[in-house]
């Protein structure tokens, strides 16, 4: 297969195979539960740039494996959730995370919902710049949730949003890294933290 490139008001991905790079942008306002089930091949970038929410792997047994790099950007209103509810998901090379939205509130995590699961064999930054009400990024959030990653992990806190910003990592799950762990929290508003 060969290369892709998709940009919609809605974004469901459900049980595919992308075998070379691909590229997704969701622009619209509705929110979108992907099944899950999907093996993307080569370097990959999730876009939201629309007011809804992107729940990937939402149902329990499909897992989706990335085999390369992937890029994720949360720059309109929304929320991206990858790993959502299913144990199992794969990230075969570096994840970079970036929430740069500005809704009232804006979200990237992996691994959010109860008994998901997720392992990245690379490194993990995680970027929180938005200027929302309320800016998250967030790693095995909820309980009996697990994240490991297998390289070095960046966070960095710097949302200007006038609410709760926030870096979350294990919430009520666990994280394991092998590398090194940098974090820095330059956000302002009520309330911000790398917790």
């Amino acid at each position: 297969g060969g290369n892709v490139t998709f940009s919609s008001p809605t974004m469901p991905l459900n049980g595919c195979t992308y075998s070379g790079t691909s590229s997704f942008t969701k622009t619209g306002t509705t929110n979108d539960a992907s099944t899950g089930g999907n093996t993307f091949t080569g370097v990959s970038t999730i876009v939201n740039s629309g007011s809804g929410i992107m729940y990937m792997a939402n149902t329990a047994a499909t897992p989706d494996n990335f085999m390369s790099d992937l890029t994720a950007t949360n720059n309109g209103s929304g929320s991206i959730n990858l790993a959502y509810n299913a144990p199992g998901n794969l990230f075969g090379g570096d994840v970079i995370f970036n929430n740069s939205a500005n809704g009232s509130t804006n979200q990237i995590s992996i691994a959010y919902n109860t008994n998901s699961t997720a392992a990245i064999t690379g490194n993990l930054t995680m970027n929180n710049t938005g200027s929302g009400v309320a800016n998250t990024v967030a790693l095995a959030y909820n309980g009996n949730t697990s994240i490991t990653v297998g390289g070095n992990v960046i966070i960095t806190n710097a949302s200007s949003g006038t609410g709760n910003n926030y870096a979350y990592i294990a919430n009520s799950g666990s994280a394991t890294n092998t590398g090194s762990l940098t974090v820095t929290n330059s956000a302002s508003g009520t309330n911000s933290a790398i917790t």
